[in-house]
């Protein structure tokens, strides 16, 4: 069995110390509305992600939770396998404090004891289903697809998260070369893994030889930690620059860059987008087929992502009571 890490962000924005730490930085309190109260918003169903990980993945082999001196009332931290982690303890003096979701990730790699492979989750990434270490990593690599995708505005509130992978994939056509990568490995970009999608990688690559974007599925991911360590020795200079904004702006480095690298540097298994599983926003129109995803397991891993279209409590309280039923248990993890 592989030695595979979990890491894992989450915050209490309810914690008042760290709402009046915010406050003070940001010279305002955090709403928690829109786009920004969505990335701060906590809906109470955490505890679920580690009873999921404890039924679907009880091979991995830590967990790193990464929190701003926050632990959850219920956590077990006395679980071996529970590597509770503060910002200061891995992030470096001069950008802390941070309220940068992009400082947290950037520096995944300082994590004191992570595993060279290692799957980074968001709060709202969950298992819904058994797995084995070869979902993620095949023959020592990362299970990914690369798929190009043009760089678009699909609206207003998008512009900010749209920069920060014009800045990722800028940095990659700095360092990389897609004509060199077709050439060197095609089956990279034209896997029979990506079915009808090579069409469009051919179609893209006809028409321009570079890396025009990439194809973002907001599912877990998985990292070999020696790409971060490369990525921040080729472009320490923009990835600092990043990391001392106390706040997401535009023009930041995401860890979308370390994905891109892999990528790029075909260090990657090529598989199924359909493989990697489900995106939903929790909102009225998806209840439905949110509920029956739970309940089938069609998908192993899902987001339930609390964004600017929630729109309804009862959306969420249903969408809870699920995954109560699905996960009834307490985990090693609770106490």
């Amino acid at each position: 069995m592989q030695e595979i890490d979990f890491v894992v962000p989450w915050v209490d924005c309810n914690d008042p110390v760290w709402k009046k730490k915010y406050a003070s930085y940001k010279g305002e309190e955090l709403v928690l509305e829109g786009e920004q109260g969505a990335r701060y918003r906590e809906n109470d169903i955490f505890k679920y992600w580690f009873r999921a990980v404890e039924k679907y993945a009880p091979w991995v082999r830590k967990i790193h939770l990464i929190t701003d001196n926050q632990i959850p009332t219920w956590l077990n931290v006395d679980h071996p396998k529970l590597n509770l982690v503060n910002h200061t303890d891995y992030i470096p003096s001069q950008y802390l404090p941070t309220f940068n979701s992009n400082v947290i990730d950037l520096n995944m790699h300082r994590i004191n004891g992570l595993s060279e492979k290692f799957v980074y989750f968001n709060d709202d990434l969950f298992l819904n289903g058994p797995i084995d270490s070869e979902f993620y990593f095949i023959k020592g690599l990362p299970c990914d697809s690369l798929l190009l995708k043009p760089l678009s505005p699909y609206d207003v509130e998008s512009f900010q998260f749209l920069s920060m992978m014009i800045m990722n994939t800028a940095l990659i056509n700095k360092n990389f070369s897609l004509k060199k990568l077709v050439k060197r490995s095609p089956e990279k970009l034209y896997s029979l893994s990506y079915s009808t999608k090579i069409l469009k990688n051919y179609c893209y690559y006809k028409f321009n030889k570079k890396f025009i974007g990439f194809d973002n599925p907001h599912l877990p991911q998985p990292f070999i930690k020696s790409v971060l360590n490369d990525v921040w020795e080729k472009e320490g200079e923009y990835l600092d620059a990043t990391c001392k904004n106390k706040f997401r702006g535009i023009g930041d480095i995401s860890q979308y860059l370390f994905r891109y690298w892999q990528l790029a540097s075909a260090k990657f298994h090529p598989i199924s987008p359909k493989h990697m599983g489900r995106y939903y926003n929790i909102c009225n129109a998806n209840v439905s087929r949110i509920l029956k995803t739970l309940k089938n397991e069609s998908y192993k891993q899902i987001c339930l992502n609390d964004s600017i279209h929630f729109d309804d409590d009862r959306a969420l309280e249903q969408i809870r009571e699920a995954l109560d039923e699905k996960f009834q248990y307490k985990s090693i993890y609770e106490i």
